[in-house]
């Protein structure tokens, strides 16, 4: 029988990242900004019809579709046959939960009423999400970069059938699917024009709550802020490796001030980059977040999602300290009784 496992390739990066924001702030241009000769070509599920204005302006290819079906065949297509595409964007991704429920409602025969299918039932909401789960883990499974471009919304809790604003801003999506990426942010702008770059989660924790300023259009067109993210993913997946090997740690935050110097895969060129060939002793939260990287994903968010989470608190890094070091030591038992 062929060995079914493949090695691990340390230096590889398929970035899974997930874009949300408000209207016309950037966010389709900001995933085609992959669309260079570093990235390869581009695949785009245009459920919208958003990317059509910018045909010609960046260099990729199209599927404008919001049928359910069409999005199933495109993941055979790019799971099973041969092609060269390097990068998938979905624009946006906010419809392929739409996609799933207006799948179920056709086969239910119902009719939406004000937007949404008032006859879905209990067994429905489960079935729609297991489907919606197994699409997003092929989404993230594909190998190769994948931008998936979310709305936002007004972030609501319900408690007793009644709804309340949290104040908060999240990706349109089923709640699930910010589990299923590598990294993702909300794309805003600033009084003075200057686009940025919200991390709000994901599995580099070293980039949680990281603001990234964006590189300005060149000739009105996005320059480079895919790479720029691309770029200290890379380098926090680096630091990540380094902590678990006893290597030298880099700092993002002087890396991100000079990224077209970055070079993760340069080791001598990035600490120059970044300024900092002597690491600085690290503080008990530091420590912590360190040991929560080599923590499985599955096992953070079982202990997140029963964890009395403080109202407002959306990730464990907006935790204060006494909240993160409890998360921290249920992350570490749970951890130790699975080994």
């Amino acid at each position: 029988m062929q060995d079914p496992f493949k090695t691990v390739e340390p230096a590889k990066l398929d970035l899974k990242l997930g874009i949300f924001g408000s209207y016309k702030v950037g966010k389709t241009v900001l995933a085609l900004s992959a669309a260079n000769d570093e990235f390869g070509k581009v695949a785009v599920m245009d459920l919208e019809g958003g990317t059509k204005a910018y045909e010609g302006i960046y260099d990729f290819r199209r599927l404008p579709s919001k049928s359910y079906m069409d999005l199933i065949e495109a993941l055979n297509f790019l799971e099973t046959e041969k092609h060269d595409y390097k990068t998938l964007v979905i624009d946006p991704a906010t419809m392929v939960w739409e996609a799933i429920q207006e799948a179920r409602a056709k086969m239910k025969k119902s009719q939406p009423v004000e937007g949404k299918f008032a006859d879905f039932h209990g067994l429905d909401w489960v079935d729609m999400k297991a489907i919606n789960r197994q699409i997003m883990g092929r989404i993230v499974n594909l190998e190769m970069n994948v931008v998936m471009v979310f709305r936002e919304k007004d972030e609501t809790i319900y408690k007793g059938g009644q709804g309340t604003k949290t104040g908060e801003v999240v990706p349109e999506a089923e709640k699930s699917a910010p589990h299923f990426l590598d990294v993702y942010g909300r794309l805003i702008k600033d009084d003075k024009g200057n686009r940025l770059f919200e991390l709000r989660g994901g599995r580099y924790i070293e980039l949680e709550n990281k603001t990234i300023k964006l590189p300005a259009f060149k000739d009105h067109v996005e320059n480079h802020g895919f790479k720029k993210i691309y770029d200290l993913c890379g380098l926090s997946k680096r630091n990540q490796m380094a902590a678990v090997t006893g290597g030298v740690k880099l700092d993002i935050n002087a890396a991100d001030k000079d990224s077209e110097a970055l070079d993760t895969g340069d080791d001598k060129r990035a600490v120059s980059a970044a300024g900092n060939s002597k690491p600085k002793p690290l503080t008990r939260r530091e420590s912590q977040k360190q040991f929560l990287v080599t923590v499985s994903s599955d096992i953070r968010k079982a202990i997140w999602d029963n964890f009395d989470i403080p109202e407002g608190v959306a990730t464990p890094s907006h935790l204060n300290d006494v909240g993160y070091t409890k998360f921290y030591n249920l992350c570490k038992k749970a951890s130790e009784v699975q080994k």
